[in-house]
């Protein structure tokens, strides 16, 4: 336990099962905040990633929590740039400048999930307090880091929302593609409820790509399905994964088979077949009252034909629709498209400091250098009424 200000005290643990007890209590009602879901990640690490965990006292009494994770980030193996639009000459520029950029990272947050899940605090906390408290406890993981022979690099707050009005003193802030939310209406008894919202043309979108599903089943997986076909799963997956514009990390082979033995029915696993064989999958977790899309995979020629994509998001609401959720959380990336089935998109914000005081003045050039731009439009595909 290290003392901290005004009766504050901090321990720092290498492994959540020291600090089961106290998380239990604290933790909110989120399935990614539970001691069962970072259980499996630290059992089923995503590759290069070394978590930590905090908990924060108040006179002695536990007010809070906090989520990290260590990873060496090599910036030019984990960025992929969009060569459309852009002149060569830069491209080349932020290219050569990402494969300089090496070095260790201490995340406060989750890599896997798009949200905030890198600290919680309890009601008598004061909000006006979070960013000075984060800030803190944060560098007194990275120090703990020294102590455990790690080297001390960047430090990186991730995903805060808008709304919460933290900033944080000597950090860069910034901001990636957004969440995309899609709430859900209380008279959506049924997909076609859903379908009757939308205004006319993504309607018929929706029934266009319908049709393209000819002679595609969609099956629920169990257990047993997963570990039959888990190569060909990690094999879908890793289609996606390698082609997204930033990804830091692959998933452990076991984790999709891990996920539905620690959640069961609440980790929904839906697989795409055609003529015996799997096209694709997407997954999603009943998270209390919303449902959270989590990682999907599939065959880019099916995809092509089929529309595999655009129906999986009408599968994940129709799941948030049977389960009565009040939203549907589609996480990042294919904003557009996402958009086109009714999601609007929700600003987190991220805030970026290395430990080096020095090197710490390179890091607002070098974020609006690296930082991709999206470019997208939104399409309001749920009709208002009033």
């Amino acid at each position: 336990m290290t003392s901290l200000s005004e009766g504050y005290e901090v321990s720092i643990h290498d492994s959540i099962l020291e600090v089961e007890a106290e998380w239990s209590v604290l933790a909110p009602f989120n399935l990614f905040f539970s001691v069962d879901y970072l259980r499996l990640v630290e059992k089923y690490p995503p590759t290069g990633i070394r978590p930590f965990y905090a908990v924060l006292y108040k006179d002695l009494k536990p007010v809070g929590l906090f989520y990290f994770q260590y990873k060496f980030i090599r910036l030019g193996e984990s960025l992929r740039f969009d060569s459309s639009g852009s002149h060569s000459f830069s491209l080349s520029v932020r290219k050569f400048i990402a494969d300089k950029v090496n070095m260790p990272t201490l995340i406060c947050g989750n890599t896997l999930l798009t949200g905030t899940y890198g600290y919680h605090f309890t009601p008598e906390i004061d909000s006006k307090l979070y960013s000075g408290l984060i800030a803190t406890v944060s560098a007194h993981v990275n120090d703990y880091l020294e102590s455990r022979n790690l080297t001390k690099g960047l430090v990186l707050i991730k995903d805060v929302r808008s709304e919460d009005h933290l900033n944080f003193e000597s950090f860069t802030k910034f901001e990636v593609q957004p969440e995309m939310t899609l709430y859900l209406k209380d008279d959506w008894q049924t997909l076609n409820d859903y379908f009757d919202a939308m205004k006319s043309k993504y309607r018929i979108r929706a029934r266009r790509a319908f049709k393209k599903m000819s002679g595609v089943d969609t099956v629920e997986f169990g257990i047993s399905d997963i570990e039959k076909y888990n190569t060909e799963i990690n094999s879908l997956y890793q289609n996606i994964s390698q082609e997204a514009g930033f990804n830091l990390f692959t998933l452990h082979p076991l984790y999709f088979l891990a996920l539905k033995e620690t959640f069961g029915d609440r980790m929904k696993f839906l697989a795409c077949f055609k003529d015996g064989k799997l096209l694709g999958f997407y997954t999603a977790l009943h998270n209390y009252n919303h449902l959270d899309a989590h990682f999907l995979g599939y065959d880019y020629t099916a995809n092509h034909d089929h529309q595999l994509y655009l129906n999986m998001l009408y599968g994940l609401v129709k799941l948030g629709i049977e389960n009565r959720c009040e939203k549907v959380i589609m996480s990042r990336t294919a904003l557009e498209i996402k958009s086109s089935a009714g999601a609007v998109p929700e600003n987190l914000v991220l805030f970026l400091k290395h430990s080096n005081p020095l090197v710490n003045r390179t890091v607002p050039p070098l974020l609006s250098i690296l930082t991709p731009k999206v470019k997208w439009k939104r399409r309001d595909a749920i009709q208002v009424r009033y």
